[in-house]
């Protein structure tokens, strides 16, 4: 969720009204709050203007050509290794989990571990442990678009809601020329973020499947439990064909924290278990348990073994929005108390032998670093490197702030890096250089 959903639903609006331009017009999360504030006849007259202001529009000649030259220098020259194509043919799903900050890995509270299974998991995957938010002026909506096209999110915009038609040539994209059905999956209204319609024409998923595919049937935290969203979504799986590439995003480890007691399974003082970071952390709990359960599922269904399976945590949680009850807390040790920018990402595979990657990294990096397990090469499409064979030690996230150790050269490149975004989307870079049809 977009981060003015913490500031505006969270913290006390759940009505969906953001303003996103000063004025009547105001954009919003919601279609139905659009409705309200434009009126359903403003509403489509405005949204209709802004389709005819696009498509009148015409790309910017020498925007295209800085665009080619950063792409250009992102080219790496690498070394190939022994994770090239490693997993070729094989089934894609991503658990993009909600507000999972990396923090939490391999670390107890009151000598009992807050994820266990993301901990043993991690003995035998790949563990990027140096992974950096990257969303920009939205949350897990800006998640969702980087997780599918290894490009940096708009900053003065959401993207998927102000421009959904720009398309990418994404994961699905490429996956589908290789034969995949390519599925997007939200326990969520289609129209919230506007995720299903970006989903579909800026990322070119195969399928959609909203909150209409799933029974409401176990409710926790912020929508749809975990535990009941990975049986259903685990039972859908199982009646593909192979191969797929299929992303859920999850929803119980949500802000505010305030998961249901008998969901809270970590044996904290009183004190802390009612601050937000106790919540936090026995929402995190809870989140790793059922990547258990999901795991348990896909090899009940004979998935496991022809799957891999991508963790990342979606954005910040607990740091990003409640400093001030972490400041507040009063527990043991201090690797609890840093706020950075750092979320997990684990890559599953049974064929993959386990690594700890240390480079530092972000979330567009996700996309090149898959693509070369699978044997795709994305390096003419995405923003991001390829974890496993980069040279390179250094990433950008939102505010132009540089993260790492860059070279002179690397330091200036990546401070455009958030401009050339602005300049691929609103230039639709990609289909007005013929990359995407």
């Amino acid at each position: 969720m977009a981060s003015y959903h913490y500031l505006f639903d969270i913290k006390g609006v759940l009505d969906g009204r953001i303003k996103f331009i000063q004025n009547d017009w105001q954009a919003s999360w919601s279609p139905a709050q659009r409705f309200s504030n434009r009126s359903p006849i403003g509403d489509h007259l405005y949204e209709a203007y802004k389709t005819l202001r696009k498509v009148n529009s015409t790309a910017n000649e020498n925007e295209i050509k800085e665009i080619n030259k950063w792409l250009l220098w992102n080219k790496e020259v690498t070394e190939d290794n022994e994770y090239k194509s490693i997993a070729r043919g094989k089934n894609v799903v991503f658990l993009q989990i909600e507000s999972l900050e990396n923090f939490v890995i391999n670390n107890k509270i009151y000598n009992q571990e807050i994820t266990p299974n993301l901990n043993n998991l991690i003995k035998e995957s790949l563990y990027f442990s140096n992974i950096h938010e990257q969303n920009n002026a939205g949350n897990s909506i800006d998640m969702d678009m980087m997780a599918a096209s290894g490009v940096l999110p708009l900053g003065d915009v959401i993207t998927y809601l102000e421009y959904p038609e720009v398309k990418y040539k994404s994961l699905p994209r490429l996956l589908e020329e290789q034969g995949y059905n390519t599925i997007l999956s939200h326990a969520e209204r289609a129209g919230d973020w506007n995720w299903a319609e970006a989903g579909k024409s800026a990322a070119g998923y195969n399928e959609i499947w909203d909150i209409r595919q799933y029974t409401i049937d176990e409710y926790a935290g912020f929508g749809l439990s975990d535990r009941s969203l990975y049986t259903q979504f685990s039972e859908k799986l199982s009646k593909l064909e192979s191969p797929f590439f299929a992303v859920i995003p999850t929803l119980t480890s949500h802000g505010p924290f305030d998961i249901a007691k008998k969901y809270r399974e970590l044996d904290l003082p009183k004190e802390l278990d009612e601050n937000k970071l106790g919540g936090y952390f026995q929402s995190v709990n809870y989140a790793d348990k059922q990547i258990g359960l999901f795991f348990n599922l896909l090899e009940k269904y004979n998935l496991l073994d022809n799957t891999i399976v991508v963790i990342y945590g979606d954005h910040g949680g607990v740091h990003k929005y409640y400093m001030e009850d972490v400041e507040a807390s009063n527990i043991p040790g201090e690797w609890w108390k840093e706020k950075d920018s750092k979320v997990p990402l684990i890559v599953y595979g049974k064929d993959i032998k386990e690594k700890t990657i240390d480079v530092n990294g972000g979330q567009i990096d996700i996309v090149p670093t898959v693509s070369y397990l699978l044997g795709i090469d994305t390096k003419d499409y995405c923003m991001g490197r390829n974890l496993l064979t980069t040279k390179r030690d250094a990433t950008v996230i939102k505010d132009e702030i540089i993260i790492g150790n860059p070279s002179k050269e690397e330091e200036i490149m990546l401070k455009e890096a958030y401009d050339i975004a602005d300049k691929i989307i609103k230039n639709n870079y990609y289909v007005n250089t013929n990359k995407v049809d």
